[in-house]
C-alpha cells in the first residue's frame, strides 16, 4: 500500500513541525515538503479561531491541489454547527479541538480522513464530518482502539510493542488497556483477551 501523502499548513511554523513530527513515525503516512503539497493525499490545516480568513486559506489550499479526492483535517478551536457545511464544501473531512490535539488524536484523524477518500473518491462527494474523538463501540462494549489493542495482546506483544505498532505512547497503551479493565470488570490482560474471544470480536 503506498502512505498516505501529507502536507501541513499552519500560520506558526513551529506548531506546523510539532503536528509534522507527529506523523513522521507512521511507515504508511509521508510527511510532504511544502513546496509538494499540490501532491497532498490529506492536508492538515492547523488554525485558531475559525473565521473568514480560515475559509480564505482552506480554499485557496483546496483549489491549489492535483488530487481531485484530497482531504483535509482541520485542528482549531470550537467551530459552530452553521459552518460545518462550509467545512465540508472543501473538503474537510476530521475537525480536532487544539485543545485535543495530542499525537493520538491527529494521527487517528488522518487515518480517518485518509478512510474518506476511499469510501467517497469523487470530489463532489463530501463525506460527514467526523470527529477523531468519537469512538463508536462493538457489540460487546469495547471502542475500536481497544479492540485493536487487545488483538495485538492475544498475539503475545508487551505494552511498549503494542504502543509501537499503534504509533502511541506506552502511557496511552496503559490508559486504555486499564479503562477496559475497569469498565468491563475484567481482572488482567489475560481476561481481556478471553473476553474479546468469547464475544468474537477477535475472530
Amino acid at each position: 500500500m503506498e502512505p498516505l501523502r501529507v502536507s501541513i499548513l499552519a500560520r506558526d511554523p513551529l506548531t506546523g513541525e510539532g503536528i509534522a513530527s507527529y506523523l513522521r513515525n507512521s511507515p504508511v503516512l509521508r510527511v510532504l515538503p511544502p513546496t509538494a503539497r499540490q501532491d497532498s493525499d490529506i492536508c492538515v490545516v492547523i488554525d485558531g479561531d475559525v473565521n473568514s480568513t480560515t475559509w480564505r486559506r482552506l480554499e485557496r489550499a483546496a483549489e491549489g491541489m492535483k488530487n481531485p479526492g484530497m482531504r483535509m483535517v482541520l485542528i482549531a478551536n470550537t467551530v459552530s454547527p452553521h459552518h460545518l457545511q462550509r467545512a465540508r464544501r472543501w473538503g474537510v473531512a476530521c475537525l480536532v479541538h487544539r485543545d485535543s490535539a495530542v499525537r493520538e488524536h491527529v494521527v487517528q484523524a488522518v487515518f480517518a480522513a485518509g478512510s474518506s477518500i476511499q469510501q467517497a473518491p469523487d470530489a463532489t462527494q463530501s463525506p460527514g464530518l467526523i470527529g477523531p474523538t468519537q469512538t463508536p463501540r462493538t457489540s460487546a462494549g469495547l471502542k475500536a482502539r481497544e479492540v485493536k489493542v487487545v488483538r495485538l495482546l492475544a498475539d503475545g506483544l508487551s505494552t511498549a510493542e503494542v504502543a509501537q505498532q499503534l504509533n502511541f505512547s506506552e502511557r496511552t497503551i496503559r490508559n486504555i488497556i486499564s479503562g477496559l479493565l475497569t469498565r468491563l470488570d475484567l481482572r488482567n490482560r489475560t481476561h481481556a483477551v478471553a473476553y474479546a474471544l468469547q464475544h468474537g470480536v477477535l475472530g
